[in-house]
């Protein structure tokens, strides 16, 4: 918190500032100041934080666009391996033939 009790807020020269900036370190009123990522920190440096994560959003973008291919790529790949090996079934197990075979042989 603050060293002074008579600071004042930079942007609010009527109220008393209750912080300093853990960025800038300039005083702040409690309007002006945000708890942000364990810190307080001004609206300033909290939106120059903000702009600058902004230039990471692209490629944060394309890469959780690059897993979800890689991840319906793989869905993809097992489903066909299902349909292949169903498709290796005999087709009198499909037609329900093959039970009455089993028990007609057995006799």
């Amino acid at each position: 918190m603050m060293e002074r009790r008579d600071a004042q807020c930079r942007r609010h020269p009527e109220r008393s500032a209750v912080a300093r900036c853990r960025s800038c370190g300039l005083a702040c009123c409690r309007e002006c100041v945000v708890e942000h990522e364990f810190r307080l920190v001004c609206a300033d440096c909290l939106r120059r934080e903000a702009e600058r994560a902004g230039g990471r959003g692209g490629r944060v973008a394309w890469a959780a666009f690059g897993q979800w291919v890689v991840a319906a790529g793989v869905v993809w790949v097992i489903f066909y391996a299902v349909a292949a090996g169903w498709r290796r079934v005999p087709e009198v197990f499909h037609d329900g033939v093959i039970w009455g075979r089993e028990t007609t042989d057995d006799r």
